[in-house]
């Protein structure tokens, strides 16, 4: 068990400082495919590179939580989901509202709940008790457990990537009918990615 949590947490790590990278540096190119408005694409460009700022708190959270969920607790990491949620909106109302900080202000509030949300899941982990505790000074990645990992992991992954790579190209068609209708998908989309939660945590459990 903590060859296998300790071999993902480190991975998890690696492929998160890889995107941040190929984040940061692609993004205007990205969003110059998908067809961006000239009037929309500076905002967006800085939005994503904060965001993406935040890749590795997010992916670590993500695999910390996982790990969490695979041993059958699936409350605290809830916990910490409505910690950091409640906190982006608050931080949204501040940066947005009172610090007048627009786009990047809602990427500053994503990155530092993204963040506390890690916190929280590592702190977790480090002072467990149970088989699936890190301890920092036995991590290293373990190479059997590792190609394991990524046998099971790439089919999931790609399942992932075709949903998503669906919805860049549909996204990249709705840009081309400006501001109103990018706000309009954009929400129309976060309702059904709502709505598809449940049956994902059914088919992940």
């Amino acid at each position: 068990a903590k060859e296998t949590i300790t071999t993902a947490y480190v991975l998890c790590l690696c492929m998160g400082i890889l995107l941040l990278i190929v984040g940061i540096s692609s993004a205007r190119g990205i969003l110059s495919l998908m067809n961006t408005k000239p009037e929309l694409i500076d905002g967006a460009v800085l939005y994503l590179r904060i965001y993406f700022l935040g890749i590795i708190p997010t992916m670590l959270y993500n695999s910390g939580a996982g790990i969490l969920q695979a041993v059958g607790d699936s409350r605290r990491p809830l916990c910490f989901l409505t910690i950091a949620s409640v906190l982006n909106i608050i931080l949204d109302l501040v940066f947005v509202i009172q610090l007048n900080m627009g786009v990047a202000g809602v990427a500053w509030a994503t990155l530092i709940a993204q963040t506390v949300s890690c916190i929280l899941v590592a702190v977790t982990l480090l002072r467990s008790k149970e088989s699936y505790q890190i301890i920092p000074k036995k991590i290293r990645i373990d190479k059997p457990m590792l190609m394991q990992i990524v046998r099971l992991g790439i089919p999931s992954g790609l399942q992932q990537m075709i949903v998503s790579f669906s919805n860049v190209l549909v996204m990249s068609y709705v840009n081309r009918f400006g501001s109103a209708a990018i706000a309009g998908f954009s929400s129309a989309n976060k309702f059904d990615n709502f709505l598809g939660l449940p049956v994902n945590s059914f088919m992940l459990a």
